[in-house]
C-alpha cells in the first residue's frame, strides 16, 4: 500500500490538486454559513464508490435551505437565482454543480493507488460570505469532521492543470464559467463556492465497544436539522474536554434526554412488551432522538436495515434516567459505520453539574448491534466516477 503524503482537492473550476495541503478546517470555520458533508468512500472491484451519495445530495439541499430560512440573508443570491430557474431548481443545480467535482476527485483517488479507508468532504460557501474567499489557505486538519478520523496524505499525479488561486466557477465578472447541463441549466451559474476534499482516515474497529460521555447541552433544534460549519467551531470546548479514551460525546438536555453526540446519531438497544398491558413476550426496539438531532446518513441508513430485519425502530430520545433498561447501544456516522458501545457516563465535567452517573452495557458488541451492522450494506447505495 503507498503511503500517502498529503490530501486531494477539487475546487470549483474543476482544478485538481492531488497533493493539496488546503485546509478544510480553515475554510470552513471561516463563514458560519458554509454549509457541508462528509461520504464514506468504499473500494470494489468496479472502483472507488461514494457511499449514498444522492442522500448526500439531499442533505446539501436541506442545509441550504435552513440556513436560507434562518433570516440571516445567507444564500440570497443563490436563492434569487433558483426562483428563476423552476420548481426543481435548487436540487438540478446542485447535481449539475457537485457530480462533476465529485467525479473528477474520484479518478484522482483512483489514480493514486490507495488501497485504505478514505471520505469526501463536500463544503459548499454563500459567494457573498465574508469567508467565502477565492484565495485558500493550505493545510488540512484531520479534527475537521471527525475527532476519530486521521488524515494521510497521498501522492498522485495532477489531473487537470489549472490556476493556483481559484474562483469556483464564477469568472470576474460574476458570470459563469462552466457549460450548460442537459435542461440547460449553467452548472456555474449557482453563485455558491464549492470545495471537495478527499482524505485518508483511519477507521475505528467496528467490533471494538467504545465508552461515550454525556457533557454537554443540546443544540436549538432548528440548527439541529442542518449541517453547518459553524457547529465545527461550537463543539471545539467540548471537544477539548473529552476524557481520554472515550468514542465521543454525546449531548443531553437538562432532563436527562439525549438527543445526539458531537459528530454521530446515538441509539440504544431496549425490551419492550409487544403488547402493552398484556403478558405478551418482549421484543427488542431501537431508539433514537427524533427532534434536536441531525438527521444523519447513517441513521437513515440503520432505521432502512432495522425495516429490513424486522426491528421496531422508535424516534424517541433515550432518557438516561431510563438507562437500567438499555441492554446496548451504538453511535453511528458516515466514517465509523455502526460503533458499538461498552458503557454510558456522565462525568464530574458535564454542563448540568449533575452528580455523575455510569452504565455499563449488558451486552457492549450485541445481537441487534450486529444484525445492524450486517445488515447496512445492503441498503447502502454507491455512486462510481461512471455514475456522475
Amino acid at each position: 500500500m503507498p503511503v500517502p503524503p498529503l490530501n486531494i482537492a477539487v475546487y470549483g473550476t474543476g482544478h485538481v490538486d492531488p497533493v493539496s495541503s488546503t485546509t478544510f478546517h480553515a475554510l470552513a470555520t471561516s463563514a458560519p454559513e458554509g454549509i457541508y458533508t462528509a461520504a464514506g468512500l468504499r473500494k470494489v472491484d468496479a472502483g472507488w464508490a461514494v457511499v449514498d451519495w444522492v442522500l448526500h445530495l439531499a442533505r446539501l439541499k436541506l442545509s441550504l435551505e435552513v440556513m436560507h430560512e434562518k433570516g440571516r440573508r445567507y444564500y440570497d443570491m443563490l436563492f434569487d437565482w433558483i426562483s428563476q430557474q423552476g420548481e426543481e431548481g435548487l436540487e438540478e443545480a446542485l447535481r449539475t454543480k457537485l457530480n462533476p467535482l465529485v467525479k473528477q476527485a474520484l479518478a484522482a483517488l483512483a489514480e493514486s493507488g490507495w488501497e485504505g479507508d478514505a471520505m469526501l468532504t463536500l463544503l459548499i460557501q454563500d459567494i457573498q460570505a465574508k469567508g467565502g474567499s477565492d484565495s485558500v489557505n493550505n493545510g488540512m486538519d484531520s479534527n475537521s469532521m471527525d475527532s476519530d478520523a486521521s488524515t494521510a496524505p497521498v501522492n498522485v499525479k495532477k489531473v487537470k492543470s489549472g490556476s493556483d488561486s481559484v474562483n469556483n466557477g464564477m469568472n470576474r465578472n460574476g458570470t459563469s464559467s462552466d457549460v450548460m447541463s442537459s435542461n440547460g441549466m449553467s452548472s456555474a451559474a449557482a453563485p455558491v463556492n464549492v470545495w471537495v476534499f478527499i482524505s485518508f482516515v483511519t477507521v475505528p474497529k467496528r467490533d471494538v465497544p467504545v465508552p461515550v460521555c454525556v457533557m454537554g447541552a443540546p443544540r436549538p433544534a432548528s440548527d439541529a436539522h442542518a449541517k453547518y460549519a459553524l457547529w465545527i467551531e461550537q463543539r471545539r470546548g467540548l471537544e477539548a474536554r473529552k476524557p481520554e479514551g472515550v468514542g465521543e460525546i454525546l449531548l443531553a438536555d437538562n432532563n436527562g434526554l439525549i438527543t445526539e453526540g458531537l459528530v454521530t446519531n446515538f441509539f440504544v438497544v431496549v425490551e419492550m412488551q409487544e403488547d402493552a398491558g398484556s403478558s405478551a413476550s418482549s421484543q427488542p426496539v431501537v431508539m433514537t432522538a427524533g427532534e434536536g438531532a441531525l438527521y444523519g446518513i447513517l441513521r437513515r441508513r440503520v432505521e432502512d436495515a432495522c425495516n429490513r430485519i424486522g426491528i421496531p425502530l422508535l424516534h424517541q430520545a433515550p432518557q438516561s434516567g431510563e438507562r437500567a433498561s438499555w441492554q446496548e447501544a451504538f453511535v453511528t456516522n458516515c466514517i465509523r459505520g455502526v460503533q458499538p458501545v461498552s458503557r454510558v457516563y456522565c462525568p464530574e465535567d458535564n454542563h448540568w453539574q449533575h452528580e455523575p452517573w455510569e452504565h455499563s452495557l449488558p451486552q457492549p458488541y450485541g445481537p441487534i448491534t450486529q444484525a445492524v451492522q450486517h445488515a447496512l450494506r445492503s441498503v447502502q447505495q454507491l455512486t462510481f466516477e461512471t455514475d456522475l
